[in-house]
């Protein structure tokens, strides 16, 4: 009877040291389970997305065109310069060709022959008939849609220039239409004209003895 319960003692022990080893397996099993492992292949792509993200930073194409876009908008804006000091009209006064339209009537301060040169002479019967000796010039245009009727004044600013006034409508020294050189240096000049419809009339403020200098010019219609 002893001997059953010393068996059935050591089959009980038996089965319980089975479960426990049964039991250790599972511990084994959940310590190199896959959870483990997990972290493991997150931490590599969780790598990888810093990386792609800072290899789109690193492309600075945006910059790139940007900075593109200033350096085109500098230059428009030197062809614009350059352009509009291009664009000048050249109507400087110094020959017919470029002669300063007056035609709708004026009032010029600080005109000068001083810097002008010698184009143009009076040709004399009236146009002025005086100062054949003449100076440097600065030339006005009148061109009317329709017959106008014209009162040119010059009036010297320095008390040395003469001025001589004559209107004509070429600049080939035929054409006179009026003239004058009455006065003395320092004093002024007028003269009066009228231009037919669509005609073209020049008037060209002269010096006579050779004198050059500075006036004011009054273009006023009648």
């Amino acid at each position: 009877m002893t001997r059953r319960v010393v068996c059935s003692m050591a089959l009980v022990v038996a089965m319980v040291t089975g479960c426990g080893d049964d039991d250790g397996a599972t511990v084994d099993d959940a310590g190199a389970g896959a959870d483990a492992s997990t972290p493991i292949d997150a931490g590599p792509r969780d790598g990888s997305t810093p990386i792609d993200a800072a290899s789109d930073d690193a492309g600075s194409d945006d910059a790139g065109a940007i900075d593109s876009s200033i350096v085109d908008a500098g230059d428009t804006d030197a062809g614009a310069d350059a352009s509009t000091a291009d664009a000048s009209t050249g109507d400087d006064g110094d020959t017919c060709e470029g002669a300063i339209d007056v035609t709708e009537g004026a009032t010029l301060s600080a005109q000068s022959t001083m810097d002008a040169t010698d184009d143009y002479g009076p040709m004399g019967s009236g146009c002025p008939a005086g100062g054949a000796a003449s100076g440097r010039d600065v030339v006005y245009v009148v061109s009317p849609a329709a017959q106008t009727t014209y009162r040119v004044r010059v009036t010297p600013t320095t008390t040395t220039f003469d001025p001589l006034l004559y209107a004509v409508r070429t600049c080939g020294g035929i054409g006179c239409v009026a003239g004058t050189t009455l006065n003395d240096a320092g004093e002024p000049e007028e003269i009066t004209f009228t231009v037919d419809a669509g005609a073209t009339v020049y008037v060209v403020v002269d010096g006579e003895l050779a004198s050059r200098g500075t006036f004011d010019l009054a273009v006023t219609l009648e």
